[in-house]
């Protein structure tokens, strides 16, 4: 019998299977569903594979999120900075230059008042940022902070990816946030939500509540000619429509008899891992961990981790009464990585030298989450080939969706309304939430 199957159970496959008005059987090679939206509780502490954070901008999807998780759903203000010359400047670093050495300071105003003209379409990311910062925010922040996360030269990226996710403020707005220690926020992130109990766990739960799906199910190989996938299991499931969320390269390496215009552009396809190092910390102090922020930036060197945040200053529930809850993030080429051992030892020098962690405290448990394909990487291959691989899904009627089936950088707002949107256009009804997210409520 065929239908439509999808290949994934974390948020853009659980979320298609949601709206799909037709039968669809869910393949997941894990025994929980959740993909990277996974949390774990461990020794009473609340753990994600990162920080999982919901920014919601249309209202459709916020009533979506509380319907789903029957109001288990909190609010919040986003406290971040950017840890640097020993001080923490409040997110983004370009409009809060304030708190910055005097030196500094005026390297970052001057370069942005004599910064070159607009750059064309096919900038690299240093160029573009030279152009829209100046040299000096490039080369104290943008340059050192963005080749830490990503692992490749800025001069290789492209800026496609820049857009909502990093703040340009005008000049007026520099001036001010270099002058003043300001509250004005920047960023889509300004807001987020979280929710109040399970981790993001809770919303993935909700997603996945009556659907059919079949935990540690693999699919080993594809047949688009006869229309099926065949399993670790060593079954054969036929279907009409194929919805991916895995990996893109992962879905072309399992598809028979690839063109080669199609293996060549796989071979575009570049990708950097993390490893997240969660722990959980009897703390010795009432004092907040890094004074109350959520996430802090690290572009110096001398830091192995480009970002640590806390799970405990978003919520107190995430972690046990006296304790706190970190995430550390570290990027790196695939195929390479330090022992979790060495990771960890690094981490935790780093956490003590910019004071996150205490010489008292007490590390009382640690979770690992390694995410083989994490970013991906904006090149200048990447759009081209992204575009002639998914046209040659769809003459299959296969869709590949999601932050690593679409191959992009997005948040998970996104994979549920592109998943939606997807099923409502299979479904073949009258649009009806391709409609509600043309015109969005406020």
């Amino acid at each position: 019998m065929s239908s439509t199957i999808v290949i994934g159970a974390g948020i853009s496959g659980l979320s298609f299977a949601h709206f799909s008005k037709k039968p669809c059987i869910v393949l997941e090679k894990e025994e929980t569903a959740g993909g990277l939206c996974r949390s774990v509780i461990q020794n009473g502490f609340t753990f994600d594979a990162s920080g999982h954070f919901l920014h919601l901008h249309h209202g459709w999807t916020e009533r979506l999120v509380r319907k789903l998780l029957d109001d288990n759903l909190a609010a919040i203000r986003r406290n971040s900075a950017i840890f640097t010359n020993r001080t923490f400047v409040p997110y983004p670093f370009q409009a809060n230059l304030y708190h910055l050495p005097t030196k500094i300071k005026k390297e970052c105003l001057l370069s942005f008042i004599e910064r070159p003209s607009p750059v064309n379409a096919d900038a690299n990311f240093l160029q573009w940022s030279h152009a829209t910062f100046g040299s000096g925010i490039t080369r104290h922040f943008m340059q050192p902070y963005n080749e830490k996360l990503w692992t490749v030269s800025a001069r290789r990226l492209t800026a496609d990816w820049t857009a909502p996710f990093v703040p340009k403020p005008s000049l007026a707005d520099l001036i001010e946030g270099a002058l003043t220690d300001r509250t004005k926020q920047f960023g889509y992130n300004t807001r987020f939500f979280y929710p109040a109990h399970g981790g993001i766990q809770a919303l993935v739960n909700a997603l996945g509540r009556k659907k059919n799906i079949r935990y540690n199910t693999n699919v080993r190989a594809i047949n688009i000619k006869n229309k099926y996938v065949e399993t670790n299991a060593g079954d054969r499931l036929h279907f009409d429509t194929l919805v991916s969320t895995q990996p893109l390269y992962q879905l072309l390496d399992s598809i028979n008899g690839l063109p080669a215009a199609i293996t060549t552009a796989r071979e575009k396809l570049d990708w950097n891992s993390v490893t997240c190092i969660n722990l959980g910390v009897r703390r010795a102090t009432r004092a907040p961990v890094a004074g109350g922020r959520h996430w802090v930036y690290f572009p110096e060197k001398e830091y192995p981790f480009y970002r640590a945040g806390v799970y405990s200053n978003i919520l107190p529930s995430l972690a046990p009464r006296g304790c706190a809850s970190f995430y550390i993030e570290t990027s790196r080429r695939p195929g390479k990585r330090a022992s979790l051992e060495e990771l960890y030892e690094r981490a935790r020098k780093g956490l003590l030298k910019c004071g996150f962690l205490g010489a008292a405290d007490r590390i009382e448990t640690i979770q690992f989450a390694d995410i083989p394909c994490a970013y991906v990487i904006y090149d200048k291959h990447r759009a081209a080939a992204v575009e002639t691989i998914q046209k040659f899904l769809a003459a299959h009627n296969i869709h590949s969706i999601g932050r690593y089936g679409a191959w992009k950088y997005s948040f998970m707002e996104e994979s549920i309304t592109n998943a939606a949107t997807l099923a409502d256009r299979e479904g073949q009804d009258e649009g009806e939430i391709v409609g509600i997210l043309n015109n969005p409520s406020p």
